[in-house]
Formats: structure tokens, C-alpha cells, sequence
């Protein structure tokens, strides 16, 4: 892919990005006055597609930062965390954030909002204090054989991954983590 076509794909990417970020920012003032389920959902997916096109583009920080933010939001999604409004000001500070990085992006600054590391901080902060963790580890009661391997495929968009999958057990604790070859 030349470098004229990825500028073309990133100027499609900033622009749609933007509009994913201001849903985002209605969807969390939404979610602010009250929860609801399905705004939550919403407001996951505008995470998670923000997510997998940064990458798509080569706009790798701003992908993993926003993964931070979509562990946080699956983790209210999904009933590991409880709804707040200082989990909601958070969104809202991220998607701030977000919007300011992608500006730079637009403007080939290369400068990183000095909030984010903030941001990650407070994110890392919720995970301890709620004693949850990300996807990559679950608390199970179940016996399995070590070193089990796996073989996902590319469906769609998802990226093609082969490793193999490890875990281990900690009082029924499962600690799990993916190898790539």
C-alpha cells in the first residue's frame, strides 16, 4: 500500500472517528442521568470499532489506549463493575482525550495529550480497586490440562492469531494468556 493510499485510509479514519466520538459523548451524558443496558452496549461498540480501525490505520498508541477504555466499559457492560458517575466522567474524560490526540493526529503533531497517562492511571486504578480483571484472565472453578492449544481464525475483521494458550491455576484462580508463533 503506498503512502498516498494510507494517507487517504487515515483522512477517512480521522473524519469517521469523529463522529464515533461525539456518539460517544452523547451516549456517556446519556448514560450519565441514567443507566441503561443498551447505551452501554452502544457506547462498547464505539469503543471497540474506534479501537480495531486505529489499528487498522497504524495508529497503534491510540489503539491500545483505547483497549484500556474498552476492558473498563466491557467490565461495566458485563456487570463486573458498578455503574457510577465517576466511572462515567472517566468516558467522558477518555473521550476528551481522544478527541484532542486525534486533532494532533490530523495536524501531523505527533504530541500525545498529557491526560492520557492520567487516564490509563485512574483506568488501572479501577481494575485494582474492584478487584476484576481483563479478558486475558477469569476466576473459574474447573480443571484443566496445561498448554491446551488453540487455533482461532480470521473471521471478518478479526485478526488471524496462532499460538498456542497457556494457564495457570492460583486457588481457583485461571491465568490465562495467548503465545503467538
Amino acid at each position: 500500500m503506498s503512502e498516498l493510499e494510507l494517507d487517504d485510509f487515515l483522512y477517512v479514519f480521522l473524519e469517521e472517528a469523529k463522529e464515533s466520538l461525539n456518539k460517544w459523548e452523547e451516549l456517556a451524558l446519556s448514560l450519565d442521568k441514567e443507566f441503561n443496558q443498551e447505551k452501554c452496549n452502544d457506547l462498547f461498540r464505539q469503543a471497540h470499532n474506534l479501537k480495531g480501525t486505529a489499528k487498522m490505520v497504524g495508529l497503534e498508541d491510540i489503539g491500545e489506549f483505547l483497549h484500556k477504555i474498552e476492558d473498563l466499559m466491557g467490565s461495566l457492560r458485563d456487570g463486573k463493575i458498578a455503574y457510577s458517575s465517576e466511572l462515567i466522567s472517566l468516558f467522558l474524560n477518555s473521550q476528551s482525550v481522544l478527541s484532542e490526540w486525534l486533532q494532533n493526529k490530523e495536524k501531523n503533531n505527533t504530541t500525545i495529550p498529557k491526560e492520557k497517562e492520567l487516564l490509563e492511571q485512574k483506568i488501572k486504578e479501577k481494575f485494582k480497586n474492584f478487584n476484576i480483571h481483563n479478558s486475558k484472565e477469569e476466576n473459574v472453578d474447573c480443571n484443566i490440562a496445561n498448554n491446551l492449544p488453540i487455533e482461532l481464525e480470521k473471521k471478518g475483521s478479526v485478526p488471524l492469531i496462532v499460538g498456542k494458550f497457556d494457564f495457570s491455576f492460583k486457588r481457583k484462580h485461571l491465568t490465562t494468556s495467548i503465545d503467538n508463533f
